[in-house]
């Protein structure tokens, strides 16, 4: 779970309610003036989900990649592949700090704006 800098709406990786066999997490948000959460398109699949510091856009683990999308839903942008995302956050900079977990290792990487490895 991951709430908005200014406090007005929470994000959160779920299964649907009364989910198949094949139902699968996915990202949703709740805005805390309202009752009901809504699932963001572009996320399906999605766990451990991180907010972009403005709040616009929110990255998840789905399918073995780092993704990035609008909290209001959309076309994700692949940041990084990653078998198991351990942890990100987003630097007040705009960067994303990602730390992975590999067989006995935990990698700590950071991505620029652009997506660009530093």
């Amino acid at each position: 779970m991951a709430v908005s800098s200014d406090g007005s709406f929470i994000v959160y990786s779920a299964i649907p309610e009364n989910p198949g066999l094949q139902a699968r997490p996915q990202i949703y948000l709740r805005r805390l003036s309202q009752m009901d959460a809504a699932p963001i398109a572009g996320t399906e699949g999605g766990i451990s989900p991180f907010l972009s510091p403005d709040g616009r856009s929110v990255g998840c683990w789905t399918g073995g990649k780092v993704v990035k999308t609008s909290v209001e839903g959309g076309v994700p942008t692949t940041l990084c592949d990653a078998s198991l995302l351990f942890g990100a956050s987003w630097g007040l900079t705009a960067a994303s700090y990602i730390r992975l977990r590999r067989p006995a290792v935990c990698i700590v990487f950071r991505l620029t704006a652009a997506n660009r490895r530093l």
